[in-house]
């Protein structure tokens, strides 16, 4: 694996920055601040918290372009493994017929190459189509039974047309009639005990590959993004940190600075979203720290750039009030809130600033009320209105669209955490 040699941007990059944040502005409003602490300086690693998807293509354009294009510096970016197997796209996306096969044949390496993404293995997320693929091209084309443990053995062989694993080969494995089960996420348990013992020791060599690769770009003065966590929260609050920034930092020959990154969505709207990105300051001297205290403060680092929005405000209230009675009076809770959001200002905490002002928090505080009104959360009415509590107190799926209420209350437990710590 070899990294491109410059860090200048060609016309793709250019092109493919501009197109973006054209496109991620005309879907959400993005409030930055502290593009100046960005220098651009040689060996900047930026660490970013992991919301969505969409967290890349909101903050690569946003720092690219932030200074204008004669002061543009390349990103490279870690990125997830599997995007650079054929097959991602048809996981991630699942298409509709009559496009989902084509689709399930596009393999996105050359795009992500050419922005600069380079692959970085996560443990122990892997699909089985990555595992696979990786013995097939190291092994061949060899019989199924050579590999697998007897368990995925069997369940390739019920959904084989002739019902028998007999001469069934890793190609025959491959194929489009097993998507169901290469989709599936697994680790390398599912080799058999020699094959297993094997793939450990290439699984560990392929990583510290990686890790010294995105350190060469370090020394030769690139600047690198990654998401610490390793994977999207799966609540709203920043998970923990990984192995793989403390490695890279530690392999590295260079006088690295660290640059954080907060983004937070205050999705609880029935409109255009906004997303709030904080930029802080650069931290040198991180080479030499060991990965309890570069772990430490990677956290703290993000957590106080975090953003309190109206919905980590109320979501807390909701609850409250779910467990209790299930009834809210909106005025007495629009009080309280912005009661809240100012003695949080007041702390020197970022509070959204729509939330600081009586007009603008009224507002702000009427889509709020229509928002949960819309998912169900709240049942219509004027002041008072009824907590729908078997949707806000049972919801046992996390994130934001099955759970809003509790991922809005972690993310914000999650910071304060953090944060009452650094109280005078």
């Amino acid at each position: 694996m070899k990294a491109e040699q410059s860090n200048d941007p060609s016309l793709f990059y250019d092109f493919m920055a501009f197109l973006f944040q054209m496109g991620t502005k005309m879907v959400y409003n993005i409030n930055v601040r502290g593009m100046e602490n960005y220098t651009r300086s040689p060996a900047t690693i930026i660490t970013v918290n992991h919301k969505r998807d969409s967290d890349v293509l909101i903050i690569a354009p946003t720092l690219y372009l932030g200074q204008g294009l004669k002061e543009r510096r390349k990103i490279t970016f870690v990125a997830r493994e599997d995007l650079f197997v054929a097959g991602f796209l048809h996981w991630y996306s699942h298409p509709p017929w009559p496009i989902d096969r084509w689709v399930w044949s596009i393999n996105l390496t050359g795009i992500m190459r050419a922005f600069s993404a380079y692959p970085m293995r996560r443990i122990p997320e892997r699909l089985v189509i990555e595992i696979l693929r990786e013995v097939y091209a190291r092994e061949g084309n060899i019989e199924l039974s050579h590999v697998l443990n007897t368990q995925w053995i069997e369940r390739f062989r019920t959904r084989s047309r002739n019902n028998s694993a007999a001469n069934f080969t890793l190609a025959q494995a491959l194929g489009w009639r097993y998507r169901a089960l290469l989709e599936r996420k697994e680790s390398l348990l599912m080799l058999n005990r020699a094959y297993l013992k094997k793939y450990k020791a290439i699984h560990t060599e392929a990583i510290e590959a990686q890790l010294d690769l995105f350190a060469r770009i370090l020394d030769r003065g690139g600047i690198l993004m990654m998401m610490p966590e390793g994977t999207l929260s799966p609540d709203g609050s920043l998970s923990r940190i990984r192995e793989g920034l403390h490695r890279i930092v530690s392999t590295s020959q260079a006088d690295m600075r660290l640059l954080p990154v907060n983004i937070t969505y205050d999705f609880m709207t029935p409109g255009r979203m906004t997303v709030f990105l904080n930029i802080g300051q650069e931290t040198k001297g991180i080479r030499d720290l060991s990965k309890v205290a570069l772990d430490s403060l990677t956290r703290n680092k993000i957590l106080e750039l975090h953003t309190i929005t109206l919905g980590n405000l109320a979501s807390r209230q909701l609850l409250e009030k779910a467990r209790e009675n299930g009834v809210l009076d909106s005025s007495e809770l629009a009080s309280h809130l912005f009661q809240e959001a100012q003695g949080h200002a007041s702390r020197g905490f970022r509070v959204d600033e729509r939330l600081l002002r009586e007009h603008s928090f009224n507002r702000r505080f009427q889509e709020l009320i229509d928002y949960c009104v819309k998912r169900g959360i709240l049942s219509p009415g004027s002041r008072y209105l009824r907590i729908n509590r078997e949707k806000v107190l049972n919801a046992e799926n996390k994130g934001h669209l099955l759970d809003p209420m509790g991922y809005s209350n972690s993310e914000y437990m999650g910071w304060w955490s953090e944060a009452k710590g650094n109280l005078p």
